[in-house]
């Protein structure tokens, strides 16, 4: 597994479904890599996209990263 997020309506919530997910990866002997691992975020990206409160977004800068690729010029059927 590379990615899970973890949420809730409150603090009190948030620290529950931690919990929760924490005593999941324990139970099922998955080794977690702290120094990848982020805590009580209000945004984050992932595959591409802006997770927050607000909702799902386009990463603005993956945006302008695949207009600027030069055409291809070579396509091969």
């Amino acid at each position: 597994m590379d990615d899970f997020f973890v949420y809730g309506d409150s603090f009190e919530d948030y620290l529950t479904n931690s919990g929760k997910i924490l005593r999941r990866c324990r139970d099922k002997r998955l080794t977690l890599n702290w120094k990848k691992c982020h805590f009580m975020v209000k945004r984050a990206i992932a595959v591409g996209h802006i997770i927050s409160s607000e909702g799902i977004e386009v990463d603005k800068a993956k945006m302008d990263l695949t207009v600027s690729l030069p055409l291809l010029t070579c396509v091969k059927t």
